[in-house]
């Protein structure tokens, strides 16, 4: 099972609406379609904490679980999708996203290149 789990301030900070980002997700799933690949969910977290942006949105700026490092989107996902968390990887390109990872009880994988998602995938045992 493959899902997309972001922070996505951008709304929080009134520079994208949900819809716009929705456009952005159908486009990446289309892409990846063509590749014969595919996400069995998308799962983002709108909020950021801090204020003072312009056109910000109020009510995305608050304190949540779900926004990175917290692991919210990660518990989530598991219990919609009945995930293994322990049996799970987190891969990402972020302290965050390790954090999150590891609290939410999965392996984490830190990548810093495209290469090193090759590497990681091409270690992996064929399902």
């Amino acid at each position: 099972m493959t899902v997309l789990i972001t922070n996505q301030p951008v709304i929080a900070k009134g520079m994208c609406t949900q819809a716009q980002l929705r456009t952005v997700h159908d486009r990446l799933e289309t892409l990846l379609g063509k590749e014969g690949a595919y996400l069995d969910a998308i799962y983002f977290c709108p909020h950021h904490p801090e204020k003072g942006f312009a056109g910000e949105r109020p009510e995305y700026k608050i304190p949540c679980a779900c926004r990175k490092p917290s692991p919210g989107m990660l518990l989530q996902a598991a219990e919609d999708l009945h995930i293994s968390l322990q049996e799970s990887y987190m891969i990402g390109d972020s302290d965050r996203d390790v954090q999150a990872g590891r609290r939410a009880g999965c392996t984490p994988v830190l990548l810093h290149s495209s290469s090193d998602l090759y590497a990681f995938a091409a270690s992996l045992p064929p399902v």
